[in-house]
């Protein structure tokens, strides 16, 4: 601590006792209950609807429960000084191994979270829409290999750029990613959200429906536009988390940790929120009529079917823009998707053909 201007000192002496630990606390903890909340209200929908989980429902379960682990180590990080002043912290050196290994620990469950997040929406994709364009198929394995291989390389950047790993918590020196390597990490992550944000547009605007409906469905499937926002916004705020330069770096790390697990929890919702509406529309009927309303769609040629019948695959039908109605999935063995029960939720009665709800 020698090493702070005196200016720095007395300032950091006069202001000992601030903290803005309990926000870094509160805040981190509300977006992470706010997730799981949104996973209760999609594990509902799909219970009331009677239909099996999907790979995007076990995903999704992933997400969250590496999602609480990323908000347990964010949490204990301000347990051991991130949010208090740099000489505060100092008042017990082991301090900084604590904050080394438990940030080691948040890096992990980062990487985890965002890559089962990205694969949830990919697998809601891909049961929800059709594969009768190449284009969208190959869109589909494009982003999931991106996000496998980004997944690969941000390991290799968290265990293998500071050597050996003891570094990482100052043992026998400290050691911090380079800014330019996080940059680079965290611009390939940006440019794979917006690619998944983009990829089911065409389809949406292609289906026959009314430009309302049009807006009303792709505002459904660009939630995660927050996780990109998030994204771009936390990629400055790197030089500073990973220097060890900085004057109080416990101090102004609360930004860049808070980021750290706001942008996997936008990105899980994302994937979650399109499922709910099932649950209202179920226990409150009004809301169901308001979604029929909002995202019909003229089925004139396309057979009625009652929920429950044998004949499908759990009863689920994928959108197809082709008819702009729904159709049978033509590739065996796959998983059908049935809007009315996993999207826009219809009421127990008898399905009406005419609408997506």
């Amino acid at each position: 601590m020698n090493s702070l201007p005196p200016e720095i000192i007395a300032y950091q002496e006069a202001h000992i006792h601030e903290t803005r630990t309990p926000v870094l606390i509160g805040v981190c903890s509300v977006f992470t209950g706010l997730v799981l909340l949104t996973l209760g209200l999609r594990l509902a929908s799909r219970a009331l609807a009677g239909v099996k989980l999907g790979l995007d429902d076990y995903l999704a379960c992933a997400t969250a429960f590496l999602l609480v682990g990323l908000n347990i180590s964010a949490c204990l990080v301000g347990h051991f000084g991130i949010g208090r002043h740099l000489l505060f912290v100092a008042q017990d050196p082991e301090n900084f191994v604590r904050i080394g290994k438990t940030e080691l620990a948040y890096s992990v469950f980062y990487d985890w979270t965002m890559a089962s997040a990205k694969l949830t929406i990919l697998a809601l994709l891909a049961r929800v829409f059709t594969f009768n364009e190449r284009w969208f198929k190959i869109g589909i394995w494009f982003w999931a290999t991106w996000t496998i291989l980004w997944w690969v390389a941000s390991w290799f950047i968290t265990f293998l750029e500071c050597r050996p790993l003891s570094t990482t918590w100052g043992v026998p020196y400290q050691c911090r990613p380079a800014f330019r390597t996080s940059v680079s990490a965290a611009i390939f992550n940006v440019i794979s959200d917006v690619g998944i944000l983009l990829l089911p547009q065409l389809h949406i605007w292609r289906l026959n429906v009314v430009y309302s409906k049009k807006v009303a469905l792709c505002g459904v499937f660009l939630v995660g536009i927050f996780a990109t926002i998030v994204s771009i916004v936390r990629i400055p705020l790197l030089k500073g988390a990973n220097s060890t330069a900085t004057t109080d770096s416990t101090w102004t790390s609360v930004v860049p940790v808070i980021l750290t697990v706001l942008e996997p929890a936008a990105a899980s919702a994302c994937g979650n929120l399109p499922m709910t509406p099932g649950f209202f529309s179920r226990l409150i009927p009004k809301l169901s009529t308001s979604f029929r309303s909002i995202f019909s769609i003229d089925h004139s040629k396309t057979k009625s079917r009652k929920v429950g019948s044998p004949s499908e695959s759990s009863n689920w039908i994928r959108l197809d823009h082709s008819t702009g109605s729904r159709s049978k999935s033509e590739r065996p063995g796959t998983i059908n998707v049935f809007i009315n029960d996993e999207i826009f939720a219809p009421s127990p009665r008898q399905e009406d053909p005419n609408t997506l709800v």
